[in-house]
């Protein structure tokens, strides 16, 4: 069975539930970063409620291994929708005003290259390699960030340009997902549960840079007061190791001798450990500290 023909035989489970009553299910292939293509089943509860995708791919991949039945997977799918909308209903009425949106616009840091299909139905500005592009932030929790990405025709029913999306985000951003400056051998120790050396810094200089999510965290470099920060924590330019769009990481100018070994290695491990959807560029970055200026 195809992973779509499995998709619709739980959304058709799904139409029976008692616990879905009242709700709409529908089956969708979406387009999600990198133009990695997803199945997910489209659970609503009105025009003015936030739908729910629940993606099937890992359960379709549980499917196959006779881990589940169709009819356990719906069971999985109810419990995936109960939980996400148990909390609180969002009611998206206020997404047709702008005066109520401003203050929750984002941005995110995602591929250009390989994000022509995500892409389409959105404005968004170049940077370096890379596409700036913006999303409303719905709600935020312990189990993460609910957005939605702003499209040309929500823009066009704001009234606003490209630059008043930029101008909003450039403040919410910082404030809404804060960054996480942290010396990779401090992440590293902790995670072993071992007490950090500070004499580590010296032989292992490289810092972890995200947000407190760690959650397209890569845009943090676009924060620049974080920038900043690390210049003068380093106090010098420093490169950016671009490890998923989640985080990079980032090396003192004085520590690295040959950007092309650096290149080859963000390759490498984008091909075998990095999952497609996290892939952010194959491309090392340099930072400027005295100019505040990025070049690759």
């Amino acid at each position: 069975m195809s992973k779509y023909d499995f998709m619709v035989q739980v959304a058709e489970q799904l139409k029976t539930r008692s616990e879905l009553s009242g709700a709409t299910v529908t089956c969708d292939v979406c387009v999600k970063n990198n133009d990695t293509e997803k199945c997910g089943i489209i659970i609503s509860y009105g025009e003015m409620q936030l739908s729910s995708v629940i993606y099937v791919d890992d359960l379709y991949n549980r499917y196959q291994r006779k881990k589940l039945t169709i009819e356990e997977t719906a069971d999985e799918v109810v419990s995936i929708n109960c939980s996400a909308n148990g909390k609180k209903d969002i009611d998206i009425s206020s997404i047709f005003s702008w005066d109520s949106c401003k203050d929750r616009v984002i941005f995110r840091l995602i591929s250009a290259k390989k994000n022509k299909k995500y892409l389409s139905n959105v404005t968004y500005v170049p940077f370096l390699d890379l596409a700036i592009m913006f999303t409303l932030c719905v709600d935020i929790d312990d189990d993460g960030v609910r957005s939605m990405k702003i499209t040309r025709e929500i823009m066009q029913g704001w009234g606003v340009e490209i630059k008043d999306l930029m101008s909003h985000a450039l403040v919410n951003t910082p404030r809404i997902l804060p960054a996480k400056i942290e010396p990779m051998y401090q992440v590293i120790t902790s995670f072993l549960g071992c007490k950090p050396d500070d004499d580590l810094g010296d032989e292992f200089p490289m810092i972890l840079v995200s947000n407190d999510r760690m959650v397209y965290g890569a845009t943090t470099i676009l924060y620049e007061d974080a920038m900043t920060e690390l210049g003068d924590k380093l106090g010098e330019s420093f490169y950016i190791i671009p490890s998923s769009i989640h985080e990079v990481l980032v090396l003192p100018e004085s520590s690295v001798e040959n950007t092309d070994d650096i290149n080859h290695i963000i390759y490498e491990v984008n091909r075998d450990h990095v999952v497609n959807e996290d892939v952010l560029s194959d491309k090392v970055y340099y930072y400027n500290r005295e100019e505040k200026r990025f070049y690759y």
